[in-house]
């Protein structure tokens, strides 16, 4: 596989994380931290998706740009990141994440997704896979856009299957693109597509490293609900453990 830098359009490091408000903290916040970081400390990194592989990839929003509120069409170049969440060893199967590393105007947008159903409902429950694009991935927990509630979905294009080992993953990009459709849903109705992720060139850039949308999100697009306390808890814990 070609192994190219990206044409300088790709700057995600450019913007620097943004400080959380300021939030009572819950009084099992600690406990929460504390795990996580126990987890952390023993795996010597992320408690889940403690590594993967990485690529460029172009991102078409063609249905009006909603990770910025625009009403216009927009493209663009994001870092994709394929892991196993737990790792297991061969082609056992695993819960698969795809992480992007979305770049805009704003500010940097970090969006999570892992396999899970695609039907109301199984939408929040994680399902391990022996394939990267055989079913449907989503953020499991909601976020808001632009004032409403919603999931994001990525669904795999096309009939292709490609096995969900790291290790073969580079070759078969280097075959041909990944592609996937993004789209939204709010937490009982259909999937309404917004564009297509195409996964195309290994990324050669620097050490990205978490990506954390709890730090990475803007006004228009960022994770809500009544468990993302327990997340932004546990996010600090895996973090403080890592010593970032």
């Amino acid at each position: 596989m070609t192994r190219t830098q990206p044409r300088g359009r790709v700057e995600p490091t450019r913007y620097a994380a943004q400080s959380p408000p300021v939030r009572r903290e819950p009084f099992w916040g600690g406990a929460v931290r504390g795990g996580f970081a126990a987890f952390s400390r023993l795996r010597g990194g992320h408690v889940f998706h403690p590594s993967g592989n990485m690529y460029v990839a172009t991102l078409t929003i063609d249905r009006g740009d909603f990770l910025r509120g625009a009403a216009r069409n927009r493209t663009y170049e994001v870092v994709a990141r394929f892991s196993r969440a737990l790792s297991l060893p061969g082609g056992l199967p695993d819960i698969l994440g795809i992480a992007l590393h979305v770049p805009t105007e704003e500010g940097l947008i970090d969006l999570l997704f892992a396999t899970t159903g695609r039907r109301v409902g199984a939408r929040h429950v994680l399902l391990p896979r022996r394939s990267f694009t055989s079913g449907a991935y989503t953020t499991l927990m909601p976020y808001a856009v632009r004032g409403r509630t919603a999931l994001l979905g990525l669904f795999p294009q096309g009939h292709r299957r490609v096995s969900a080992r790291l290790d073969r993953l580079d070759e078969a990009v280097a075959a041909a693109p990944l592609s996937f459709r993004l789209a939204s849903a709010s937490l009982l109705g259909r999937w309404r597509p917004h564009g297509t992720l195409r996964v195309h060139t290994l990324w050669t850039g620097e050490d990205l490293g978490a990506f954390d949308p709890e730090l990475h999100n803007v006004p228009e697009l960022h994770p809500t609900g009544p468990f993302q306390t327990f997340r932004r808890e546990a996010y600090r814990g895996s973090r403080r453990a890592r010593g970032e």
